[in-house]
């Protein structure tokens, strides 16, 4: 019988996976815990010092961690960028790692081995691949020893080099989820950007507790460097996208379909605060942005808290819709929301909102599958592009500090600085995980 894994490795996975080396495949012992790690442009310094971490974690727990370092950029990256990644494989070479095609294996110590994948020397990627590729060649080849009883673990987990690891980092308990996302925290010391960083993690909060607000069960956050990921699930939903950037966003949008995301209760990740440019857009894209922004001062605008009231005030009505009987109602709904918030019916039409819900009556006779049909359409992805829509028109983004005066979980009167704001809503987000790792459960679950 044709595992899952098999299916997976032998039609969508990387083709690394079918080139893995006679030295890490005739691995004696094995590994406990895996570890994918995008790499591009990073000094060597900084990689080092999460390598430490990680063999510092693992060792806690008595466990052989592999680390998959995927080492990549293309022909028309910055030279600095093309440097970082010649100084580690200098490194390596200087040090006698054994290589085997693009691949080197690195046993730091007892409880840390590396598989340095070199695609920034012969095989570089092209200028359309990035951290989605990366990442997926880590998750990949991972997956491949999980199917060759090589890797023991029952997650997949994924960070970068920026990343400093909590010491309950592999603490899992008996969780059972398509993915975890750990809480984080940027780390804005000695960072010239720091007021534009923390403006950009109010607005990452602030969609983030929109989502909450509003009932949506695509309510968890983002970040490629706070993932941990089932790798059944992984396998199920074609792995990481080879997308340039937000493939954290489109991979965890897959997973929620068939399965739980848990907004994990844990010591935070802590980020290092930095310009990057490695990505089109994300974290780092937006802090420069934003900080050009600032410079000249002008405003920084986040989301009208209108736009979440009037999700919440859509998708409280579809569900109610679909739990009953009579998709004739299905224009009543819009069109009272419609009344509340002028501008959604076109936001709605647009997406093709009244086909969904129509199809959803049509396709499916239970309740329960009704609703998660309509969540596997409207899902994480269009709830964003209705929040952009209605953010045109008729709720334009607003200054932030106005937009979070109406933000429920904010007390006005209890913050005057950007700083201050975020602290509280820090607070709120992390207090929120327990109640989101009860709530979650399948689309369309209703009990």
């Amino acid at each position: 019988m044709v595992s899952v894994f098999d299916k997976y490795l032998s039609q969508y996975a990387c083709p690394e996976v079918h080139h893995l080396p006679s030295f890490l495949l005739n691995s004696s012992q094995g590994f406990d815990l895996g570890v994918s790690l995008p790499l591009r442009g990073e000094s060597l310094q900084q990689v080092s010092a999460l390598l430490q971490n990680l063999s510092d974690l693992a060792r806690k727990y008595g466990q052989r961690l592999l680390v998959v370092a995927v080492l990549n950029h293309h022909l028309k990256s910055s030279l600095e960028t093309i440097q970082e990644n010649h100084l580690i494989l200098d490194s390596l070479n200087s040090r006698g790692v054994p290589r085997s095609g693009h691949f080197l294996l690195e046993n730091m110590d007892s409880s840390l081995t590396v598989l340095w994948v070199d695609r920034a020397s012969e095989v570089t990627f092209t200028p359309k691949q990035g951290v989605g590729l990366a990442r997926k060649i880590g998750c990949d080849i991972l997956c491949s020893l999980i199917s060759r009883g090589i890797l023991r673990t029952s997650w997949l987990w994924t960070t970068d080099a920026d990343a400093s690891l909590p010491l309950d980092y592999f603490e899992m308990g008996h969780l059972k989820a398509a993915a975890i996302h750990y809480t984080y925290r940027h780390n804005v010391s000695n960072f010239s950007g720091a007021e534009a960083l923390t403006l950009y993690e109010i607005h990452l909060r602030h969609y983030f507790l929109g989502l909450h607000w509003a009932q949506s069960p695509f309510a968890y956050p983002t970040i490629g460097s706070c993932l941990a990921i089932h790798p059944e699930s992984y396998v199920q939903v074609r792995g990481f996208p080879d997308r340039l950037a937000g493939e954290d966003f489109h991979l965890l949008n897959k997973l929620r379909k068939i399965g739980p995301v848990f907004y994990r209760r844990s010591s935070p990740v802590i980020l290092r605060g930095r310009f990057s440019e490695r990505v089109p857009f994300g974290t780092g894209q937006s802090t420069l942005q934003i900080f050009e922004c600032l410079r000249h001062n002008e405003p920084y605008r986040i989301y009208a808290w209108d736009t979440f009231d009037c999700l919440k005030l859509f998708l409280s009505g579809a569900i109610e819709l679909l739990a009953g009987d009579n998709p004739g109602a299905v224009e009543d709904l819009l069109n009272r929301v419609q009344r509340s918030y002028p501008g959604f019916l076109d936001s709605a039409r647009e997406l093709g909102v009244p086909e969904i819900l129509v199809q959803s009556f049509h396709l499916r006779k239970d309740p329960e599958q009704r609703i998660r049909h309509f969540y596997t359409c409207f899902d994480a992805l269009k709830t964003l592009r209705l929040i952009h829509l209605l953010s045109d028109n008729p709720f334009p983004k607003l200054f932030w500090k106005t937009a979070l005066e109406k933000n429920p979980y904010l007390n006005r009167d209890s913050w005057t600085s950007a700083q201050e704001a975020l602290d509280i809503l820090q607070r709120q987000d992390e207090q929120l995980t327990e109640i989101i790792e009860k709530a979650s459960k399948p689309l369309g679950n209703t009990r």
